[in-house]
């Protein structure tokens, strides 16, 4: 029932946020990944530190603290 859910909510182009931020963390970690290890055969440099998306409101109250 989830997947039915989540996937006609991709055919509207309508997602959650949680489910948003979700995904694309995946996306993210999966593509860094990639790239972490070309980096690795081509003797190069690690790129950066690898990002990950958070809401609004968390990053509100790390920057309060």
């Amino acid at each position: 029932k989830i997947a039915k859910d989540i996937l006609k909510e991709w055919n509207d182009k309508k997602m959650s946020e949680d489910f948003r931020i979700t995904l694309f963390n995946i996306i993210l970690r999966k593509s860094n990944l990639k790239a972490i290890q070309l980096e690795d055969e081509m003797n190069l440099p690690i790129h950066i530190q690898l990002p990950s998306l958070k809401k609004e409101d968390q990053v509100s109250e790390k920057k309060n603290e």
